[in-house]
């Protein structure tokens, strides 16, 4: 009783060992390409609070911090505190705007016009980058 089960074990597993991998690389082969258009990746809305709104480059405003994962934005009335890397967290009063998305849009309400964006990491608890409100376009 014990041999038939062997057999029929073996030849599972040997039938498993030519499918998989050929599933796996037929799966990657089908799969469709992602499509990320470069310009809108890193375009950030800003809301202000009468309504208008600012479009701003992110890499623009951060440079290459933006590729931090998973950085969350905060806003606050003064530039004190968390003015570079490795400075710990943002000012004890900003405030929380949103995070930013690789991949998509985003588009976040600021509390004021003026003041600064700070883009903090959570993972790295620590501010990578500071920059002022982006001006408004006459």
């Amino acid at each position: 009783m014990t041999r038939p089960l062997r057999r029929a074990h073996r030849s599972i597993w040997l039938a498993l060992a030519a499918a998989l991998p050929t599933l796996l690389a037929a799966g990657l082969a089908l799969r469709p390409p992602q499509a990320t258009d470069e310009r809108i990746m890193d375009r950030i809305t800003f809301r202000l609070p009468d309504g208008t709104e600012m479009v701003a480059d992110s890499r623009e405003l951060w440079g290459i911090a933006v590729d931090a994962p998973d950085p969350l934005i905060y806003w606050a009335a003064e530039a004190g505190g968390g003015a570079g890397r490795g400075t710990g967290g943002p000012p004890h009063d900003a405030q929380f705007v949103g995070a930013l998305a690789r991949g998509r849009q985003a588009a976040l309400s600021l509390p004021r016009s003026g003041g600064y964006l700070f883009l903090y990491s959570l993972g790295h608890r620590e501010v990578l980058a500071r920059a002022p409100t982006p001006k408004e376009m006459p």
